[in-house]
């Protein structure tokens, strides 16, 4: 469910793009064509940089997490600015832009180094996650209040991630060609 609109060619000193979803970027540097990342009500200005946006439509909020380098995140609404730091986040959520100076970067970035990573994580989250990394439905019957912590390779198949999943004896799967009924 991510995705990045760009021109064919960057014309003029901008090169600008459109992203939805999540993307890791790693942007060469280039003082003559300013680098930036438009995602919902963000503009992040890049100077040759490593660093990873989460910009999902039906999360509440933006993530801009770096990595290397550095760049200004601007809130477009507000005209705010947050430059980051290496391991530094600027989080856009429900209209309150600010600066995380300690984020998290092995839960920013697991996606991208190919894990689930989940630290007191609710089961709506999770869900989430594997509902778009499988592209199946998920519904729930019942409520679930545990929160879960884990580390699972993304390569397994949705089947072993519900199970170990279902070891906590926490929550319950079912399978339903392709929707996942959660059950506590």
């Amino acid at each position: 469910e991510s995705s990045i609109h760009f021109p064919t060619a960057f014309a003029g000193n901008t090169r600008k793009v459109e992203i939805t979803g999540e993307a890791y970027l790693e942007v060469a540097k280039d003082v003559s064509k300013k680098f930036i990342v438009i995602a919902g009500e963000t503009a992040t200005e890049v100077w040759g940089t490593h660093f990873n946006i989460n910009a999902y439509k039906e999360s509440n909020g933006i993530s801009v997490t770096l990595e290397e380098g550095s760049v200004s995140v601007k809130d477009t609404i507000n005209n705010n600015n947050i430059l980051l730091k290496p391991g530094t986040q600027a989080v856009w959520e429900n209209g309150i832009f600010s600066l995380n100076e300690k984020a998290n970067m092995e839960a920013a970035l697991a996606w991208k180094n190919g894990w689930f990573y989940f630290k007191e994580a609710p089961i709506k989250d999770i869900m989430q996650q594997v509902s778009r990394w499988y592209n199946v439905d998920v519904r729930y019957e019942g409520k679930i209040n545990y929160h879960f912590n884990a580390d699972i390779e993304r390569n397994v198949s949705v089947s072993k991630l519900l199970e170990l999943l279902e070891a906590t004896g926490r929550v319950h799967f079912e399978i339903k060609d392709n929707t996942i009924l959660v059950k506590p």
